[in-house]
Order: structure tokens, then sequence, then C-alpha cells
């Protein structure tokens, strides 16, 4: 039997990728103009993401496969079940519990994204737009990928945005999106999974911790301090760097080295 997946904050593939277009300023704008035509024309983000490659089409077929086929039932909160509520002795009624619409998450999922780039390009709508590097003809500039270059010192804001997923949620889609003077980071929400996805590590040794935080260079990584089952102290896992999302996974194994799990 599949075991439901925990409540998780990750920074999954799909994640990375996002982060990975959204991390110039002519990749979070190219990739807006696209959501702002999708949302428009009753599009979602995954057909404007295999429009302007702001996903690999691996990712986008994950989208669609796990997260919004409404053949499968990915999501905890999906599952129908028919309850019974007793109103007095012998009288009671029948309801069957709401089920949120794939389709108005997809929606969901576009619509905040396009918060989240408006918010990096310091654009006040969906009629703004960010000044563009021109030549002395008047011609936008394009950059090496033939995407408009942003002038960005002309811009009132250009903030690289950090994309996490976050599993858990009781039940439909939302995206929360915030900002400082260095980035913006979006948060999709999601109910919780049915099955149990790649969040689940084997045993570490804490070598491997101090591996991770200190290794130089531009790295990635993520740690979740947490409280282990049977465990005296509390424990710190590596997060794994796959969504997964529908696979069934093995629990963690019970004994631990080094305070990880």
């Amino acid at each position: 039997m599949p075991i439901p997946m925990p409540t998780v904050v990750a920074k999954g593939s799909t994640a990375l990728a996002l982060d990975a277009r959204y991390s110039t300023p002519e990749g979070r704008w190219a990739s807006l103009q696209a959501l702002r035509a999708a949302a428009a024309s009753g599009q979602t983000g995954m057909d404007a993401a295999a429009t302007t490659g702001s996903l690999p089409p691996n990712e986008i077929s994950h989208l669609k496969d796990h997260w919004f086929d409404e053949k499968k039932d990915h999501w905890m909160v999906l599952k129908p079940q028919l309850k019974k509520s007793w109103l007095m002795p012998g009288v009671y009624f029948e309801y069957e519990p709401k089920q949120p619409e794939l389709d108005y998450g997809a929606r969901v999922l576009t619509a905040g994204l396009i918060q989240a780039l408006e918010c990096s390009l310091g654009l006040s709508g969906p009629n703004d737009e960010p000044p563009l590097k021109r030549d002395s003809a008047g011609n936008v500039q394009k950059n090496a990928n033939g995407l408009d270059m942003v002038d960005t010192a002309a811009a009132n804001r250009c903030l690289p945005i950090d994309v996490y997923w976050v599993c858990g949620k009781l039940d439909g889609f939302e995206v929360q999106v915030s900002w400082n003077e260095q980035q913006v980071t979006c948060f999709i929400l999601t109910p919780q999974v049915a099955a149990a996805a790649d969040v689940f590590q084997q045993t570490y040794p804490a070598g491997d911790l101090t591996a991770l935080k200190t290794a130089k260079g531009k790295t990635k990584g993520m740690l979740v301090t947490t409280t282990l089952k049977g465990a005296s102290a509390p424990g710190t896992i590596i997060l794994a760097r796959d969504e997964g999302g529908v696979n069934a996974h093995p629990l963690p194994p019970a004994t631990t080295t080094g305070g990880t799990q």
C-alpha cells in the first residue's frame, strides 16, 4: 500500500527548472509574456511553458500526468467518499465532499506565477511592461537566446525568483509570493499527495551534511530538521531533488547515523 506523503516544503525538479528560467530578467520577461497570453486565451502555465521553453518537456509531462490529470487520483482530497450525517435519530442525509477542480488548480498556478514575475520586474499589472534595451535605431536588443533584453538600470525592480513546492494544504491550490531587496520567493501550495513522493532518504552519515554545507562554488541543497520517530533528539533530512509526487516510496530506515535520517 502506498503511504501518504507528509507535509513538506520541497525544491524539486520542476521548481529548479523554473528557478533556472527565472534567473535572468530576459527569462522572466519572456515567461511573463507567455503566461499573460495563456491566461487571456484560457490556457494554462503548462501551455505557456511548452511555448517558451521555461520548463523542459519532461517537467511539462510531469505536471500534466501527475498533477492535473483528472483520470488519476493524485491528491488525497480528490478521493470521493460518500458520508452520512445524522440530523436526528432515524433521519440523515448523504453527501459527497466537494472536490477541487484540477483545471482551476492549473489556472491558479498560472495566475500566481504571473504575480511572482510582475513583482520581480516591478510591474504594476497586466498592461505594464519593463523598460527594454534598444539600439540607436530604437530596435529592441536580443540576448544570446533571442530573448528581449531588459534595461535593468531603468527598471523599478529586477529580482530573481526562488520557487518552492509546499505539499500538505488542506484543500485546493494556492500560490504565495513574497519579496525583499534580494529576491522574490514563490510558494506553490497543493493538497497532500495520495502516495508518498521521493522525499524519504536513506541514512546519511554526519559527514554528508558537512560536505553539503561547506562545499565551495555555486551549490544548491535543502535540509529539513525534524523530530524523528523514536529519536531522543531532532535529526536532519537531506531533501530529495526529485518531486516524485505520485510514486510510492519505502519508509525511511528506523535507525539513524550521526543524528541524520
